[in-house]
């Protein structure tokens, strides 16, 4: 699909010079960089904010601030004691270089769209307030836990290699359908995230999940779409359309960053390599979607990369429908993998039929495999219209290949089996009958021609035979009367 993207050259240019690409950019200001701006002014955002008393001392303070826990190109978040309930709290603040900028409407901006999402995987507000110099000052709930990142950085290195079917798999998709849940609820109120990896994710250390900085966040309008005036979200996991200057951004954005966090379980690395931000953002527009992904079982792999996809209308088009898959092969995952290379196999199959050289033993030997596995697979899966419907087919195939080989027998067989499985159109079942029936005739004609042929020669053979008899007992009768 077409895209006018930005430069990656001239976007990775606008970047901090010491910036990672596994790092989030949030929208910056000033003149050379003015279409980078991605915050929306609103009236609202001028409004007063309640005072909040807050400093280091501890003597007659709404927030005692304990610690630095983490700084952004924006932001800060402190870890706070909040006095009146004596419990800790995160606070988050505008950097001090960047007050009475566009981060502090940013910060309001985000404590407004999270004031909407009460969800369990999601960080409460406490309160939005001002300090004493009248800067924004955003309460919430103190997370603590390690990042997902790192959790995942430490599983990976307690497998042997990094093959996706290791021990920790199934505990990480749980994560991911967590976090995927929050995305959902966040979606039904018409908000994006647009900055989903393992680094914006907590695990706490009872097994509580939250998706955490919602700094980017944004509301999408009546059209369900979202327009960007420039790049925001993190190079490494970014979607194609987030390098687009006409972007209009939607769920499916953040369907493609579920996917691409998908891409770091099953591999161990963000979806989009290179040294520099520039070759990264080249990676996304040059290769957006995975070819294939070896680390990982096939039908997982196949999740990872609709999600991922360069359109986003061959997405997953919810985050819904893409739990469902991911769920569909935490419950039935070695079905699931068998009946991907039953796909495989029904490939190979159909092109060897219609190859000009049929070497029917290979198509019988590929056949049976084919469809013994997808019966195997029919059997965990009776509810499942995919596989019933190539199995259907295998069938037919199969059915088809042995008419041509004038096995009648196996061809009924064949065909009665697909008549159970009550697939597919009655029209193609009557014309294999037919076919069949009409080979029953042409065997019976060709009998009965043998069988006419052999009557012939025997009356000839007895003919023929009477004829030496009487010649003999004519023989024998001149002895006797000589």
């Amino acid at each position: 699909m077409s895209r006018r993207t930005y430069n990656p050259e001239e976007l990775a240019s606008t970047m901090p010079p010491d910036m990672l690409p596994t790092q989030s950019v949030r929208p910056l200001t000033g003149p050379d960089v003015s279409w980078l701006l991605d915050a929306t002014r609103r009236k609202d955002s001028e409004s007063p904010l309640p005072p909040l008393r807050l400093g280091e001392d501890e003597v007659d303070l709404d927030l005692v601030i304990k610690d630095m826990v983490g700084e952004g190109g924006l932001g800060m978040v402190s870890l706070a004691m909040q006095s009146c309930l004596n419990r800790n709290v995160a606070v988050k603040q505008a950097r001090s270089d960047r007050r009475n900028t566009d981060a502090e409407i940013q910060l309001r901006k985000e404590a407004e769209l999270m004031g909407q999402l009460e969800h369990p995987s999601i960080p409460p507000i406490h309160v939005l307030g001002s300090d004493s110099e009248g800067h924004a000052v955003l309460v919430m709930k103190f997370v603590s836990g390690d990042s997902w990142g790192d959790v995942l950085d430490r599983d990976m290195k307690l497998t042997k290699n990094r093959d996706a079917e290791r021990v920790h798999l199934r505990k990480h998709l749980e994560i991911l359908c967590r976090i995927g849940e929050a995305l959902a609820f966040a979606h039904g109120r018409r908000i994006i995230h647009r900055d989903i990896k393992p680094d914006n994710v907590v695990v706490g250390e009872y097994g509580e999940v939250y998706l955490i900085d919602w700094g980017i966040a944004a509301e999408v309008g009546q059209d369900g779409c979202y327009k960007p005036t420039g790049f925001a979200g993190t190079p490494a996991y970014a979607a194609p359309e987030m390098l687009d200057r006409d972007a209009m951004l939607d769920e499916r954005t953040d369907v493609y960053l579920l996917g691409s966090t998908l891409y770091q379980v099953v591999t161990g690395d963000a979806p989009h390599p290179g040294s520099s931000v520039a070759e990264v953002f080249d990676h996304v527009v040059s290769n957006p979607t995975p070819d294939s992904i070896q680390q990982a079982p096939l039908p997982l792999a196949e999740i990872c990369i609709k999600s991922m996809a360069e359109d986003p209308a061959d997405r997953y088009q919810s985050v819904r429908e893409m739990l469902e898959a991911v769920r569909h092969f935490m419950d039935h995952g070695d079905t699931a993998e068998l009946f991907a290379r039953s796909a495989e196999t029904m490939v190979a199959l159909k092109a060897l039929v219609d190859s000009q050289k049929v070497d029917p033993d290979q198509v019988d030997t590929l056949g049976q495999r084919c469809r013994y596995d997808l019966e195997r697979v029919h059997q965990a899966w009776p509810g499942n219209d995919d596989v019933t419907t190539m199995l259907s087919d295998c069938l037919l195939l199969l059915c088809d290949h042995a008419i041509e080989q004038n096995r009648i027998g196996a061809a009924r067989m064949l065909l009665t089996e697909h008549k159970q499985i009550g697939k597919g159109d009655p029209a193609d079942i009557y014309r294999r009958q037919d076919s069949i029936e009409d080979l029953v005739d042409q065997m019976i004609s060709q009998n009965d021609e043998l069988s006419v042929g052999i009557q012939v020669s025997l009356v000839e053979q007895i003919s023929a035979l009477s004829a030496e008899y009487e010649d003999l007992k004519k023989a024998f009768d001149d002895l006797r009367g000589g």
